[in-house]
């Protein structure tokens, strides 16, 4: 093995224009091929952020059954129908259904996690105003996240933990409306609660005008019911388990409840496509590069193999095995394979880092490139691959071939 590695180097260094052209090929090919995937994988990483965060969720829910144009009467139906009830968006009143379902839809291999969630209209005692009020588990941040509101949203005052009693949270537009303030108070079923923050959660698939722990929410809403709550929720905030999951997740729980409907910002599917069509342009492209960097390897190969057809025919008829004169031409092939494709992802790495912020600025903001082994890795086995096929398919005829015949027609 160290007599065919040192034969090998010996015989690169013998023809240095041929080895430099060939060591060229593969760092051009290796670069281009970096590049171009720590850039679509950052892009991909960036818009899979993006995606996960405003369609990755879902609330889920059952609308109320109507007997005609009436709803029909339940056990818990709201004193007041035409101004308070269960509802979702966008005024989809909704049926209540058991807590515990909230444990069900979180045991779906597809789905992250969930939450059940109360969202009910009042109409204020004193002025006559219209609102709504969200019920919900502050702990259980994993759901509410992108469906409702956690602590990143505050922006005066503090959110609730899981032990707050006898205070609320009030949504931007609503304190503005109303002039309120953390420590001014609202009226909800005639009790005052004081604000202790205010909330600004942006888009997401629930609003509620006040927040409220679960324990306070319920019994101000049994107040304005025929009878009360058990155990009970209107709402379910669903997180899914990844983008492309996100489908699954939904059609699954949509199917736990009774004529289930879903709510849900329509931008997954469509995100789902343009990051696949990324993934399948990258292969595509990689798959290319591959191709043409063992096409021009192979011919370079191919050709040093040539000139040294007498050589090889000499080497065969002084008693050299054919195995041994296979292994020092891939070896030949391998060092500048190998040399090429990691000069090639340096090259890369620094084209890419160079080039983000002028391809895009919002890229560059983000930080560093997507990196990972798994990348370096495979450019190198893919690369190294290349250069093993293209160093061994020109031996196989070569040694295939009669020496005598090759040294005879050779001296003529």
């Amino acid at each position: 093995m160290n007599d065919s590695l040192r034969c090998a180097v010996r015989e690169l260094l013998r023809r240095p224009g041929r080895s430099l052209a060939t060591l060229f090929g593969y760092i051009l090919g290796a670069a281009f091929v970096f590049a171009l995937t720590l850039l679509l994988k950052t892009d991909m990483l960036v818009k899979g952020d993006i995606i996960n965060y405003m369609g990755t969720h879902f609330v889920a829910f059952s609308p109320a059954a109507y007997s005609g144009d009436a709803l029909v009467p339940t056990e818990q139906s709201p004193l007041d129908p035409q101004n308070e009830t269960f509802f979702a968006e966008p005024m989809v009143v909704t049926r209540l259904l058991p807590k515990s379902l909230a444990g069900k839809i979180s045991e779906i291999p597809e789905v992250l996690a969930a939450t059940p969630f109360l969202l009910f209209r009042f109409k204020q005692g004193q002025d006559g105003h219209v609102f709504s009020v969200g019920g919900f588990e502050p702990g259980d941040t994993a759901a509410l996240h992108g469906t409702a509101a956690t602590s990143r949203d505050i922006i005066a005052g503090a959110f609730l933990q899981p032990g707050d009693r006898g205070v609320v949270l009030v949504e931007e537009t609503y304190a503005l409306m109303w002039n309120l303030k953390v420590g001014s108070v609202v009226n909800v079923a005639d009790t005052l609660f004081p604000v202790i923050g205010i909330v600004r959660p942006g888009v997401r698939p629930v609003r509620a005008d006040v927040f409220m722990n679960w324990p306070d929410a319920e019994a101000m809403i049994n107040q304005r019911l025929s009878a009360p709550l058990q155990q009970q929720a209107n709402l379910f905030l669903v997180e899914s388990a990844g983008l492309h999951n996100h489908e699954t997740a939904m059609k699954k729980v949509e199917k736990l409840m009774p004529d289930g409907m879903i709510n849900t910002f329509n931008c997954s599917v469509p995100a789902i496509e343009v990051m696949g069509i990324s993934s399948k342009t990258l292969r595509l492209i990689t798959l290319v590069v591959l191709v043409i960097i063992l096409i021009y390897a192979a011919n370079s190969q191919w050709a040093s193999v040539v000139e040294r057809h007498r050589d090889i025919a000499i080497l065969r008829a002084l008693g050299w095995k054919t195995s041994s004169i296979l292994q020092q031409i891939v070896i030949e092939a391998l060092l500048l394979a190998v040399t090429g494709t990691m000069i090639g992802m340096v090259t890369g790495y620094v084209i890419a880092y160079l080039a983000l912020p002028a391809i895009s600025p919002t890229l560059a903001a983000g930080g560093a490139l997507a990196f990972d082994w798994a990348t370096l890795a495979f450019n190198l086995a893919a690369f190294s691959s290349a250069g093993l096929l293209a160093g061994a398919l020109p031996v196989f005829q070569i040694v295939s071939a009669d020496p005598a015949m090759v040294i005879r027609n050779s001296a003529q």
